[in-house]
Protein backbone atom coordinates (compact mmCIF):
# COMPACT_ATOMS: atom_id res chain seq x y z
CA UNK A 1 0.00 0.00 0.00
CA UNK A 2 2.82 2.27 -0.15
CA UNK A 3 2.52 3.00 -3.55
CA UNK A 4 -0.92 4.71 -3.12
CA UNK A 5 -1.11 8.52 -3.43
CA UNK A 6 -2.97 10.25 -0.67
CA UNK A 7 -5.22 13.47 -2.36
CA UNK A 8 -5.92 16.42 -0.28
CA UNK A 9 -9.89 16.86 -1.05
CA UNK A 10 -11.10 19.60 1.00
CA UNK A 11 -14.86 18.91 1.43
CA UNK A 12 -16.25 22.38 -0.42
CA UNK A 13 -19.83 21.92 -2.65
CA UNK A 14 -17.55 23.08 -6.08
CA UNK A 15 -14.51 20.90 -5.38
CA UNK A 16 -15.43 18.23 -7.99
CA UNK A 17 -17.10 20.97 -10.90
CA UNK A 18 -14.65 24.04 -10.44
CA UNK A 19 -10.88 24.64 -10.31
CA UNK A 20 -11.42 27.83 -8.21
CA UNK A 21 -10.48 27.07 -4.96
CA UNK A 22 -12.90 28.12 -1.62
CA UNK A 23 -11.87 29.40 1.26
CA UNK A 24 -11.45 26.74 4.07
CA UNK A 25 -14.45 25.43 5.64
CA UNK A 26 -15.26 24.45 9.36
CA UNK A 27 -18.03 22.03 9.78
CA UNK A 28 -19.86 22.43 12.57
CA UNK A 29 -20.81 18.89 14.18
CA UNK A 30 -22.23 20.19 16.98
CA UNK A 31 -25.31 21.90 14.90
CA UNK A 32 -25.57 18.99 12.50
CA UNK A 33 -28.39 16.55 11.76
CA UNK A 34 -26.55 13.11 12.36
CA UNK A 35 -29.24 10.89 11.15
CA UNK A 36 -29.24 13.06 7.74
CA UNK A 37 -25.61 12.90 7.54
CA UNK A 38 -25.90 9.34 7.95
CA UNK A 39 -28.38 8.86 5.18
CA UNK A 40 -26.34 11.23 2.48
CA UNK A 41 -23.26 9.23 3.51
CA UNK A 42 -25.06 5.71 3.02
CA UNK A 43 -26.89 6.98 -0.01
CA UNK A 44 -23.23 8.66 -2.00
CA UNK A 45 -21.36 5.52 -0.97
CA UNK A 46 -23.75 2.74 -2.03
CA UNK A 47 -23.26 4.67 -5.49
CA UNK A 48 -19.55 3.66 -5.89
CA UNK A 49 -18.13 0.31 -7.12
CA UNK A 50 -15.64 -1.83 -5.08
CA UNK A 51 -12.70 -2.87 -7.21
CA UNK A 52 -12.44 -6.59 -5.80
CA UNK A 53 -10.08 -7.54 -8.75
CA UNK A 54 -7.69 -4.42 -7.13
CA UNK A 55 -8.05 -4.83 -3.49
CA UNK A 56 -7.18 -8.85 -3.82
CA UNK A 57 -4.07 -7.77 -6.17
CA UNK A 58 -0.61 -8.99 -4.51
CA UNK A 59 1.65 -7.40 -7.19
CA UNK A 60 2.79 -4.10 -5.20
CA UNK A 61 3.64 -2.74 -8.78
CA UNK A 62 0.54 -3.16 -10.86
CA UNK A 63 0.14 -0.10 -12.38
CA UNK A 64 -3.54 -0.46 -13.25
CA UNK A 65 -4.74 -1.68 -10.18
CA UNK A 66 -3.02 1.05 -8.49
CA UNK A 67 -4.82 3.32 -10.38
CA UNK A 68 -8.42 1.50 -9.55
CA UNK A 69 -7.55 1.97 -5.80
CA UNK A 70 -6.60 5.45 -6.25
CA UNK A 71 -9.94 6.22 -7.84
CA UNK A 72 -11.87 4.18 -5.31
CA UNK A 73 -10.03 6.32 -2.91
CA UNK A 74 -11.14 9.54 -4.54
CA UNK A 75 -14.55 8.51 -4.82
CA UNK A 76 -15.25 7.48 -1.20
CA UNK A 77 -13.71 11.48 0.07
CA UNK A 78 -15.54 12.86 -2.83
CA UNK A 79 -18.85 10.35 -1.72
CA UNK A 80 -18.21 11.89 2.02
CA UNK A 81 -17.37 15.37 0.96
CA UNK A 82 -21.58 15.04 -0.98
CA UNK A 83 -22.50 13.92 2.34
CA UNK A 84 -21.16 16.39 4.22
CA UNK A 85 -23.44 19.39 2.49
CA UNK A 86 -25.76 19.10 4.83
CA UNK A 87 -23.67 19.60 7.81
CA UNK A 88 -23.29 23.36 8.92
CA UNK A 89 -20.04 25.41 8.62
CA UNK A 90 -18.62 28.00 8.92
CA UNK A 91 -14.55 29.98 7.46
CA UNK A 92 -11.94 28.06 9.49
CA UNK A 93 -11.34 31.63 10.67
CA UNK A 94 -13.96 32.89 11.98
CA UNK A 95 -13.97 31.13 15.55
CA UNK A 96 -11.68 32.65 17.93
CA UNK A 97 -9.32 29.64 19.21
CA UNK A 98 -8.39 31.27 22.30
CA UNK A 99 -11.44 32.44 23.38
CA UNK A 100 -12.23 30.84 27.10
CA UNK A 101 -14.80 30.78 29.58
CA UNK A 102 -13.16 33.30 31.35
CA UNK A 103 -13.66 35.80 28.25
CA UNK A 104 -17.13 34.63 28.70
CA UNK A 105 -17.81 35.54 31.97
CA UNK A 106 -16.23 39.39 31.20
CA UNK A 107 -17.81 39.86 28.62
CA UNK A 108 -21.36 38.83 30.49
CA UNK A 109 -19.99 41.42 33.34
CA UNK A 110 -19.36 43.54 30.81
CA UNK A 111 -23.39 43.70 29.39
CA UNK A 112 -24.28 44.24 32.45
CA UNK A 113 -22.60 46.90 33.41
CA UNK A 114 -23.23 48.64 30.36
CA UNK A 115 -27.38 47.79 30.40
CA UNK A 116 -27.61 49.10 34.35
CA UNK A 117 -25.28 52.35 33.03
CA UNK A 118 -28.17 52.77 29.91
CA UNK A 119 -30.93 52.17 32.48
CA UNK A 120 -29.44 54.69 34.49
CA UNK A 121 -29.16 57.01 31.60
CA UNK A 122 -25.85 57.02 30.79
CA UNK A 123 -23.88 58.86 33.43
CA UNK A 124 -21.18 60.32 32.46
CA UNK A 125 -19.53 59.88 36.25
CA UNK A 126 -20.64 58.04 39.63
CA UNK A 127 -20.24 54.91 40.73
CA UNK A 128 -22.53 52.75 37.73
CA UNK A 129 -20.15 54.24 35.16
CA UNK A 130 -16.92 53.70 37.11
CA UNK A 131 -17.69 50.39 37.50
CA UNK A 132 -18.95 49.92 33.80
CA UNK A 133 -15.74 51.82 32.79
CA UNK A 134 -13.60 49.03 34.92
CA UNK A 135 -15.52 46.14 33.76
CA UNK A 136 -14.82 47.34 29.89
CA UNK A 137 -11.46 48.08 30.61
CA UNK A 138 -10.94 44.35 32.44
CA UNK A 139 -12.76 42.72 29.63
CA UNK A 140 -10.41 44.71 26.47
CA UNK A 141 -7.29 43.55 28.35
CA UNK A 142 -8.49 40.04 28.46
CA UNK A 143 -8.49 39.76 24.76
CA UNK A 144 -5.71 41.61 23.95
CA UNK A 145 -3.32 38.44 26.95
CA UNK A 146 -5.52 35.74 25.52
CA UNK A 147 -4.52 36.80 22.03
CA UNK A 148 -0.91 37.71 22.76
CA UNK A 149 -1.00 34.17 24.35
CA UNK A 150 -1.97 32.20 21.44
Amino acid sequence: MDNIELVDLTCTPDIISSSKPKPNRKLLWDKADLCVYKNNVDSELSKITVPHEALLCRDMKCKRHHDAINEYYVSIVRGLCQAAHCIPSTKSDFHKHWWSPELDELKTMCIDATTLWRSHGCPRSGPINTNRLQCKYQYKVAIKAAIAES
